[in-house]
């Protein structure tokens, strides 16, 4: 086989990898929900108790999954994040990590 039939396979093996991770990146937050705000009120909901300091819930969560951050950064980070294969944590079963689910 030829070297430069193997490059550019490799090649097109990592634009398609880099094409599929920035689509799943930007899917979720395209449908403009809140995945906290979801969450949350999925717990509410279950618990029949209305959330007393939700703001302040949301606000850490918010810190601790990196939502409050301008989006090019979430998005490094998160490309940074899947080349090391750090998950972090599970949102719908916090503090589980993502890597402990699968």
């Amino acid at each position: 086989m030829p070297t430069d039939y193997l490059l550019k396979r490799a090649g097109l093996f990592l634009l398609i990898l880099w094409l599929a991770s920035t689509v799943n990146f930007f899917l979720p937050r395209l449908g403009g929900q809140d995945p906290i705000r979801a969450q949350l009120g999925a717990q509410a909901a279950m618990g029949g108790n209305g959330q007393v300091g939700a703001r302040q819930m949301i606000e850490e969560y918010d810190k601790k999954f990196g939502l409050d951050r301008p989006l090019w950064v979430q998005y490094l980070s998160y490309m940074g994040d899947t080349l090391r294969f750090e998950f972090n944590f599970s949102m719908s079963s916090y503090p589980t990590k993502v890597v402990d689910i699968i």
